[in-house]
Parts: C-alpha cells; structure tokens; sequence
C-alpha cells in the first residue's frame, strides 16, 4: 500500500514541472490533484464501510449509536461528504452563504471562515474517534500513517489560512516575493491534502486486514 504514497508524490512532482515548463498551476477546482484527492477520500470512505460490515457481522441490531462498531460507518459516510466537499466546495459556498445571511464585510478574517469550516470537520472527526476509541485497537498497525494522515491535514489547513490572501504572507516577505511565496505554498498546500488521503487511505486498509483477521 505504500504504492499510494508513490503515486501520490509522482502527481504532486508533475503539478510542480507543469507549472515550471508551462506557468500553469494545475491547482483547485477542477485539476487532477483535486480529483486524485477525492479519489482517495472515496476509497477511505468504501475501505471504512468494508470494516463496518466486517465488524458488524451477526450483529442484530448495527445501526445504533450504542453499538461501538458503528463508527466505522460514520466514518465511511464523513469521508463521503469530505469527496462532495471536495468536488464540490461545500464550504466555500457555505462560506459564501454565512457572507451573505449575516451581512458580513468581506475581510482578511471573514474571507478565512472556509479554512474554519474545514478545521471544524477536522475537529468533529477527532470528536468521534475519541468517542468510540475503543474500536481503534483495529487502527493499531496502521496508526503510524493515521498519524501522518493528521499531521499533514492540519499542515494543509495553516497553508490554507495563509495562502487564502496575500496579507499575511506581505507581513513577512518582501512586497516582490510574495507572488512566489503564495505558490510555493499553494503547491505545497495541495501536496499536503493528498498526502494526507494517501496516509488515511494506507491506516484504513491496515485496520481491515487486522478487522478481517479478528473476524
């Protein structure tokens, strides 16, 4: 499984030799990092349900929150929304909306509440994780890259707070290296968010193989 750490790499280095050879930032919505990102949280999110109806064989009643075992299915259907969002740009347009219905000037602040919005899914994942973590003794082998997969997301979201506008980067850097500043770290930005599903995807499938041996 490391393969997708591989792969991954191999699409982050060919983002970065496009965009030297061509100018071109093959970034956001729409390029074949987003959709290799999406990939990945769908595979997540099909890996997760695998563990769900592994770990939930026999069992009469799965679909209740009592039922510790259900967390895999939560999981499956969080990762679920994170490929809508991804493709979709839930929070942006949420981000959009908020604007909107509270009359809000746009600002430095204001214009960051996607990037919010994106450290509150993070938090409501840990939220669940620790709620049922005695289910995570199956995440033993693969809590390592887990781990990883954490680290990197919330790298991917510092990099997003600060690449959203170019006033916090003018802050520390040189008014004619800004412009270079803000792309090293969009790209790497991008580098992080697919890293991380690469990581998630490699725990998830670790925690099967241990689920499916347990069984």
């Amino acid at each position: 499984m490391l393969s997708v750490l591989l792969i991954d790499l191999i699409a982050i280095a060919a983002a970065v030799m496009i965009y030297i050879l061509t100018g071109e930032e093959k970034l956001g919505e729409g390029s074949f990092l987003t959709h290799l990102s999406a990939i990945q949280l769908f595979a997540v999110a099909a890996i997760s349900f695998r563990i769900f109806r592994v770990r939930n064989e026999g069992v009469a009643r799965p679909f209740t929150f009592r039922n510790p075992r259900i967390v895999w299915g939560l999981i499956a259907a969080g990762f679920l929304f994170l490929v809508a969002d991804e493709l979709f740009k839930i929070h942006e347009s949420a981000d959009t909306l908020i604007h909107s219905v509270f009359h809000l000037r746009e600002s430095g602040w204001t214009d960051r509440i996607d990037d919010l919005l994106i450290l509150c899914y993070a938090m409501v994942g840990i939220g669940v994780i620790a709620a049922y973590r005695e289910e995570f003794v199956f995440m033993k082998k693969g809590l390592p890259f887990f781990i990883c997969g954490f680290v990197a997301l919330f790298i991917m979201i510092g990099l997003d707070v600060i690449t959203n506008r170019d006033d916090l980067i003018r802050s520390f850097v040189d008014r004619d290296r800004v412009e270079a500043v803000q792309t090293c770290l969009s790209f790497a930005e991008e580098g992080m968010k697919v890293l991380s599903g690469g990581f998630f995807v490699i725990a998830f499938f670790a925690a099967l193989r241990t689920a499916r041996r347990a069984g």
